[in-house]
């Protein structure tokens, strides 16, 4: 998949922050930010899946990628901000995008084969609460991403950007490590797996349904 040709296409749709982080000019940024969905996208290559829930899904630059890689995706987004929102029904206008959050996802519970959460959970402090909402929704697989730490702050660091909190994003409440994702993901799901695309930390699991 041609992965500029991803940009072109959605680079002038997105917002400046969005473009930013998932269109950069630095070669090797682009490298990761491919390498990341791309990995993300391979955790859910193998299972039968018909229906899939993104929590926190944004402006659904991922729910794009997912619609290329997996065409015949049923696919329902769930946003708190309703700019994102627009932009995200713009850029995928056959899925289905939900005004909601994590903390009280407004579904049954199994109304999902699949569900992703990507780098959603290390902006809540309740995210154990979160967790136990994915686990609710979900009848079979979940992916979750989170910062890997100290990694990502690490890489943050080098590059120049927030120098005065050590490279950690003003808007991370919480820090996650190998261990303590696999920990906290083994109370809410059954044969959790743990990979790594840096910086990033990336957890397949299966509901307990």
């Amino acid at each position: 998949m041609d992965w500029s040709e991803i940009a072109g296409e959605l680079s002038e749709k997105v917002r400046t922050e969005t473009r930013s982080k998932y269109f950069p000019k630095n070669p090797l940024r682009q490298y990761l930010i491919r390498r990341f969905i791309e990995t993300l996208a391979d955790f859910l290559q193998g299972d039968r899946w018909d229906s899939l829930l993104d929590v926190g899904c944004g402006e659904g630059f991922a729910d794009h990628y997912l619609n290329r890689r997996f065409p015949e995706i049923s696919l329902t987004g769930v946003e708190s901000d309703p700019q994102a929102l627009e932009v995200a029904r713009t850029i995928n206008p056959s899925f289905r995008y939900l005004s909601g959050d994590a903390l009280n996802l407004p579904f049954p519970d199994q109304s999902f084969d699949a569900v992703i959460c990507i780098e959603v959970l290390e902006h809540i402090l309740e995210y154990r609460k979160a967790l136990a909402e994915l686990s609710r929704v979900c009848s079979s697989r979940c992916i979750i991403s989170v910062p890997a730490f100290p990694w990502y702050q690490v890489s943050n660091f080098l590059i120049g950007k927030n120098w005065s909190r050590l490279g950690e994003h003003p808007g991370h409440l919480v820090r996650f490590t190998r261990k303590k994702l696999d920990s906290d993901m083994a109370d809410f799901f059954k044969d959790v797996r743990i990979g790594f695309s840096f910086p990033w930390l990336i957890a397949a699991a299966y509901s307990f349904q």
